[in-house]
């Protein structure tokens, strides 16, 4: 997935690359009992069901660079509240479109505002309950930042929880019957689960086991167990994944390896399944031991109305989201379903930023339409790259290994 984005640097580097070029890939889903919305996050945007179902002709693309700078690869990771607003955190001051922020609201996905109380900090992490309280970790690495967890109760507003350090900074949180924070520091090295029943009452900080370097992303919890969580502890080179059945005091592995855990959720049997970067889908008892499912290459699972469901690896399954007890070979929801783009009115951030960008996403997934279609772009030459239509050169070239990819998928 590398090889397009390294090609195009090297062919035309004064190009500014923009989230519409990257190669399309699921990431995860927004869904739940708790929240009225529906959406796919996705590496070349935010698609949001306009009648919160999964119907596939009801996704609408909005573009991340509604929030981020065109020549922004990180990608947002968005929250819902039981409200039908929506949160999104770009983990960067310098990539939103208001500086020195790295929150923002929308309550329709067209109009985006920075929140308040955040200002200068970088936000690692949302959460949200299913009451609608939303809690940041912060995660400005500067020593001696003055770090911490933040709460709102409207999604508008935070103000600072007992939770503040200026020796380390907090990289993941999340809510369950208690609150779950990973924090860790780089000099000295260290990393450490903070875990309370209230967020402005005590918290009890428990250092994990192993690499000091390591950063504990929490995953999940138990709904049913306060005392049981799973932590992802992100290495350099090798991922483990832990679970504690004590309230953090041990912890038990589960899985170690290459690549990263990318996502975990605790089925209604007890049943926990994991994703690796690499496709793997992993499932077994909550407390292990786990073993690969064959399932298609996933990037995240859910439960939902009943469904077990998939984001998977665009580039290798041709779909983006389906049911894993259902038809896997064609999905629920394609790229090539995509319906159009959400259209705001004309002074909304999202209109202006994302209509110009939606042809070259067109052409991207392969689903533009035009009666009386321009002729192709010019290949780079041997001596050099002409860069006169580099909008087009980025796309010609990002999409070809899907295309490829798709013709391999067809002919196997």
């Amino acid at each position: 997935m590398r090889a397009p984005l390294i090609l195009l640097l090297v062919a035309c580097p004064g190009l500014a690359l923009a989230h519409v070029t990257q190669p399309p890939d699921g990431i995860a889903l927004i869904a739940s009992d708790a929240v009225p919305n529906v959406a796919l996050e996705t590496t070349i945007g935010l698609l949001v069901s306009t009648d919160d179902s999964l119907r596939a002709d009801s996704f609408r693309w909005v573009c991340h660079e509604a929030l981020s700078s065109s020549d922004a690869l990180r990608i947002p990771r968005y929250v819902a509240r039981p409200d039908g607003s929506l949160l999104a955190t770009i983990e960067s001051l310098d990539l939103g479109f208001v500086p020195n922020e790295s929150v923002y609201r929308t309550t329709d996905a067209c109009s985006w505002d920075a929140v308040t109380g955040l200002t200068g900090r970088v936000v690692s992490q949302l959460s949200v309950d299913p009451e609608g309280r939303v809690l940041a970790a912060s995660a400005n690495l500067a020593a001696g930042a003055d770090n911490g967890v933040f709460v709102s109760e409207n999604g508008q507003t935070f103000t600072p929880t007992s939770l503040t350090a200026n020796d380390r900074f907090f990289v993941s949180v999340h809510q369950g019957p208690r609150t779950w924070v990973g924090a860790a520091s780089v000099a000295p090295e260290g990393a450490w689960v903070h875990v309370a029943d209230d967020v402005d009452g005590v918290w009890t900080e428990w250092a994990m086991p192993g690499d000091a370097a390591e950063h504990p992303r929490i995953l999940t919890s138990d709904p049913a167990d306060p005392d049981r969580a799973w932590v992802r502890m992100d290495g350099f080179e090798r991922d483990r994944l832990l679970v504690t059945e004590d309230g953090g005091a041990t912890w038990d592995s589960l899985w170690e390896g290459d690549g990263d855990v990318l996502h975990a959720t605790l089925g209604p049997d007890d049943t926990l399944w994991v994703t690796l970067s690499l496709g793997e889908l992993l499932s077994g008892p909550g407390a292990g031991p786990l073993a690969q499912v064959d399932a298609p290459a996933s990037r995240a699972t859910h439960f939902v109305d009943g469904q077990h469901l998939v984001v998977s690896d665009y580039l290798v399954e041709g779909w983006v989201l389906g049911d894993l007890g259902g038809d896997l070979d064609a999905g629920l929801f394609s790229f090539r379903d995509l319906a159009g783009r959400l259209e705001c009115p004309a002074d909304t951030r999202t209109e202006q930023e994302c209509a110009p960008l939606y042809e070259t996403v067109e052409r991207l997934l392969g689903i533009y339409e035009n009666d009386d279609p321009p002729p192709p772009p010019d290949l780079p030459s041997q001596g050099g790259c002409d860069c006169a239509d580099e909008g087009a050169s980025a796309a010609w070239l990002l999409g070809a290994p899907l295309l490829l990819r798709r013709r391999y998928r067809l002919n196997r």
